[in-house]
């Protein structure tokens, strides 16, 4: 199962204040990409700063209204500098407005592979920053309206009020979040989900 997990890119050396232009530049480019592709995005807290949730707070007050793609001043306000450390995450609104319905899961559960198992996953978006956990990324489905969490099954249904972190954010850990065959072209590069996880 986890042949097909991607090669985790480490996080670059960093500068004197601790931020790296690679990694700032790559994130600008990143949002940019996917705003030009009709996805909704929001900042999320850089994994440098304090606290349990670091590198995935949002940032952005008031993203669950937003319902139009970002704009080129909102792109340059949060990726052009970082003060210390890395620069904000990038996370995308799940949901109607983005086309984008994320399942979340553990990807080591053998409850999860038995779920899986004899589905068509060829043209499936999935993202990873660690193999035990990964992201498959579907177009929105009206049959998951809301965000699901199902902690038995380690496994949550990302829908309205809901983001996800996308690439190339950084995990405070070291981890980058990375697209298995490479970002996807806003919702249109995206399966719809099957029958049987709806």
């Amino acid at each position: 199962q986890y042949m097909d997990c991607v090669k985790m890119t480490p996080v670059e050396t960093l500068n004197d204040n601790g931020n790296s232009p690679a990694i700032l530049e790559e994130m600008r480019e990143a949002a940019k990409f996917y705003s030009d592709n009709g996805w909704i995005i929001l900042s999320v807290s850089s994994p440098s700063s304090e606290g349990m949730k670091a590198g995935k707070s949002a940032t952005t007050v008031g993203w669950q209204k937003q319902q139009t793609p970002r704009n080129d001043q909102f792109i340059k306000q949060h990726w052009s500098k970082a003060e210390e450390g890395l620069p904000e995450n990038i996370a995308v609104q799940c949901g109607e407005n983005s086309n984008v319905c994320v399942l979340d899961c553990d990807d080591q559960n053998p409850v999860i592979n038995k779920l899986l198992d004899g589905l068509d996953k060829s043209n499936w978006k999935k993202q990873q920053r660690t193999p035990s956990r990964c992201h498959y990324f579907f177009k929105y489905n009206p049959k998951i309206p809301d965000t699901q969490h199902f902690k038995i099954l380690g496994i949550d249904f990302l829908s309205n009020s809901s983001y996800c972190i996308i690439e190339p954010s950084n995990h405070k850990s070291g981890d980058v979040y990375r697209f298995e065959s490479g970002k996807p072209n806003g919702s249109d590069d995206l399966p719809d989900m099957p029958p049987e996880l709806t």
